[in-house]
């Protein structure tokens, strides 16, 4: 019947830009966000990816370099008013201020003659978190993720247990690279139990690499038994349970360190420093290349 196509998301302020909305499909340009159509790109993401592209343009003063794939070589000529990257600093100050500071509830009362023990207690806590900010470099990494907030839309920030460090470490993560996995009932929670970090690395025709595509997984799962590792029939890298023999010469799981065996149920629970009861889950880490189709998970707390 020759009715258009409607599409209603969060980037749709931008359909004005016939670059970023094709007349023909309703979706941005091929040419023009080619990374956007990547074979492993989900088909719901296409227009998330294409305006970060179209967004970051305009903050590096190339939008003229977008408009060429519809409007030919003229279209380099042409130079939109304002300055997007100086508002876009001006909006980050204002959200920012001058200085941030972590403030913990009641540690304020610390400073009477007399403190409670709460008051002492928030305090201490203050304390600890604005040591573990200055080592992670806190402020950097809220300059780089709230910048991205303000010129994209959208800002991820990473946080995870580093058994290395023995610390929990915060990354600004680049939204381009982030892909959720939600399940058929959206989880049942705030947020997926399943996240994607990918990025495809170029051909190196030097050292003869063809291009491949590299993704870390982050998967709340429930806790097994501790692993090593192993190969399978076929060569290829595996993590392998661990088990032991019981008092009456039945299997039992090697349990890791701070982990307890419900024998009743089989569940294995962690306490964690942040949680007033023990957990049935953990965060599991899973690396692939699809170069080598090598797959290597781990558990991390």
């Amino acid at each position: 019947m020759g009715l258009k196509s409607l599409i209603i998301d969060g980037w749709s302020w931008l359909n004005y830009k016939p670059v970023f909305r094709d007349p023909a499909r309703g979706m941005p340009h091929r040419r023009a966000f080619p990374e956007a159509q990547a074979s492993w790109v989900p088909a719901a993401d296409e227009r998330r990816l294409a305006a970060y592209k179209l967004l970051a343009a305009y903050d590096n003063n190339q939008a003229a370099e977008l408009a060429v794939f519809l409007d030919g070589e003229a279209a380099r000529d042409r130079r939109e008013f304002g300055d997007p990257s100086m508002f876009i600093e001006a909006l980050l100050a204002n959200v920012l201020g001058r200085e941030q500071h972590i403030v913990v509830p009641g540690a304020e009362d610390d400073g009477a003659d007399e403190p409670s023990p709460e008051a002492a207690a928030a305090a201490r806590v203050q304390d600890l978190l604005r040591e573990w900010a200055d080592t992670e470099l806190l402020p950097m990494r809220i300059q780089q993720t709230e910048r991205k907030a303000v010129s994209l839309g959208d800002g991820v920030y990473r946080m995870a247990w580093d058994p290395a460090k023995q610390r929990a470490t915060v990354r600004a993560v680049d939204p381009g690279f982030y892909f959720p996995v939600i399940g058929e009932d959206d989880d049942g929670g705030e947020f997926p139990t399943r996240v994607h970090f990918a990025w495809e690395l170029p051909e190196d025709i030097k050292k003869g690499l063809k291009p491949r595509l590299r993704r870390v997984t982050f998967e709340l799962a429930p806790i097994g038994a501790a692993t090593s590792t192993g190969v399978d029939g076929s060569g290829r890298p595996v993590r392998a349970p661990l088990t032991t023999e019981g008092p009456d010469g039945e299997a039992v799981p090697v349990l890791g360190q701070g982990d307890t065996l419900n024998a009743d149920t089989g569940t294995i629970t962690r306490q964690y420093a942040w949680n007033d009861t023990p957990s049935t889950l953990t965060c599991y880490l899973t690396a692939l290349s699809s170069r080598s189709c090598r797959e290597v998970t781990s558990s991390s707390l």
